[in-house]
């Protein structure tokens, strides 16, 4: 943090997003789906996948046909919540018959490294009941909840810019904040997700 002040006629904020973890304890949840891809060696002979939006079905689909045993993790009955009924119920179907092993109304409480063979450790889920309930032997653990915004150290409300519970920066349909000359656009704003690599 240095102390400069910068001024301009119009300053766009677009600092982007990063993905989000699920609040669960322990280690092994990657949430980076390009980190996934660009760093594994081989692939994961069984695969856990923590989440319900397109890119966590695309996942487990690819995954699935490419010859590693998936298994989707939902908070819900279905995936695709925001999506219109019949669509969701059809993902659904087409996942469970592609082979995914789709698991509802979970929501993980943890995720345990289990540290057998150190060079290749398998995780084990815990779910947030009250038995505990466990799935085993994940080779990888890949977190698809989404993304949230890159804000937090931008110090916007020292410039008064207004941002949402989850510091999304609030913008009208031309990409405005509340403060004039200042835009937002991108992941930043929630709107339009443009992390492309």
């Amino acid at each position: 943090s240095n102390d400069k002040l910068y001024t301009a006629e119009n300053i766009l904020i677009a600092t982007g997003g990063a993905p989000a973890l699920p609040k669960c304890s322990g280690e092994g949840a990657h949430g980076d789906v390009g980190r996934f891809f660009n760093t594994l060696d081989r692939l994961p002979g069984k695969t856990a996948v923590i989440g319900a939006g397109y890119i966590a079905v695309e996942i487990c689909q690819m995954l699935q046909a490419l010859g590693s045993n998936t298994s989707l993790f939902i908070r819900h009955g279905h995936p695709l919540r925001g999506f219109d009924k019949m669509l969701q119920s059809a993902v659904k179907n087409s996942l469970i018959q592609s082979g995914v092993n789709v698991v509802t109304n979970t929501t993980i409480a943890q995720v345990l490294k289990v540290e057998e063979e150190k060079e290749n450790p398998t995780y084990t889920l815990v779910k947030d009941d009250e038995a505990g309930t466990k799935f085993e032997g994940f080779d990888y653990v890949l977190a698809a909840i989404g993304r949230y915004p890159l804000t937090a150290e931008l110090g916007l409300d020292a410039a008064g810019v207004e941002t949402d519970a989850k510091g999304f920066v609030k913008v009208n349909a031309k990409e405005e904040t509340n403060v004039e000359g200042i835009y937002s656009l991108g992941d930043v704003n929630g709107k339009v997700a443009l992390n492309v690599r």
